[in-house]
């Protein structure tokens, strides 16, 4: 799917969603398939390159059936694990997947281009760790797959694919822009989780389901965005910047998308069920990247990535604005 032709593109998240389902359907050895198919890249297929083919394929399946016998460890069928336990195993299956994955294709380039094994692991730890949050993202679809139904956790999964194309593989910069503008996605992240939360807690409190939508809504995407604002705040405040209260109000508006998103999967999913309501939020991701791939296609003339200018603008309004006068 992916034309970065690395370990760390998409393929990490469906390896780790099928290590995660696999697993916990007694099929460990099956995400050894799944994996490596997804190491087989058209263009090493094209040139011909069968010594990559075949490196890339037994360090993706052999990276999957590791992190699958991590999760049947920590997160045995027979002892019917609870909700905690399948999470602590959907990170152990991520960080586990990485290391191995990273510590095997180290050997095989030492071994080719006869550089220091140990340097080259770590230079293949170490790069795009930003990349672990999808890793993680992939392993929670397989947990869907497991705890909720199998086609909403596809349509998670499709949904994590199709905005890490967008977002991220897509991007001039690709996962550079996640490493310089961490704290941003963080902030949206956990702003969505927020609007998220009380967009589900407001309807369980009200009687009427309409009212409960309505309340949820509003007070979950205030409570998603206010969540945003006091990062940029606190980071405003500690670095003694000057604040632009024009800036912040753009910023804030900028930030709507993942806060809304948030917030209607939380209402419906207290009033329709969990499945509703994380289909729901995969349904608005893939309509949101779409839109945003439609846009830069639509103004790539101007060879500027709207995307790459809002991350640049937000990180240097989170590092401080000069005050006024000190300015030239």
């Amino acid at each position: 799917m992916y034309s970065d032709e690395t370990g760390m593109s998409g393929s990490i998240a469906v390896g780790l969603c099928a290590a995660t389902y696999l697993a916990s359907q007694g099929w460990t050895w099956g995400t050894f398939v799944v994996c490596a198919a997804g190491a087989f890249y058209v263009p090493h297929v094209r040139s011909r390159s069968g010594t990559k083919i075949v490196v890339n394929a037994m360090c993706f399946g052999s990276s999957g059936v590791t992190a699958a016998l991590v999760v049947n460890a920590i997160a045995p069928r027979s002892q019917n694990p609870n909700e905690l336990v399948m999470a602590l195993a959907a990170i152990s299956a991520a960080i586990t997947y990485w290391v191995c994955n990273s510590t095997l294709l180290g050997l095989a380039t030492a071994s080719l281009d006869g550089r220091s094994f140990p340097r080259v692991a770590w230079e293949l730890v170490r790069s795009e760790t930003a990349m672990l949050a999808f890793a993680f993202g992939g392993a929670i679809c397989g947990l869907v797959m497991v705890e909720v139904s199998r086609w909403t956790g596809i349509a998670a999964l499709v949904a994590l694919l199709i905005a890490l194309d967008v977002f991220v593989i897509s991007v001039p910069a690709g996962p550079a822009t996640l490493r310089s503008a961490w704290k941003m996605i963080v902030s949206r992240v956990v702003g969505a989780a927020v609007g998220g939360v009380v967009g589900a807690a407001v309807p369980k409190v009200l009687a009427s389901a309409f009212v409960g939508a309505l309340v949820g809504g509003v007070l979950g995407l205030a409570a998603g965005l206010a969540t945003v604002t006091l990062v940029a705040l606190v980071r405003l405040r500690r670095s003694g910047a000057y604040l632009d209260r024009t800036v912040l109000v753009g910023f804030v508006l900028a930030e709507v998308a993942l806060p809304a998103i948030g917030t209607a999967a939380g209402v419906v999913g207290a009033l329709a069920g969990l499945g509703p309501g994380i289909a729901t939020a995969a349904g608005l991701v893939i309509a949101a990247s779409f839109v945003a791939g439609w846009r830069r296609r639509a103004t790539n003339d101007d060879g500027v990535d709207d995307d790459l200018l809002l991350a640049a603008v937000t990180e240097a309004m989170f590092d401080g604005l000069p005050h006024p006068a000190n300015r030239t």
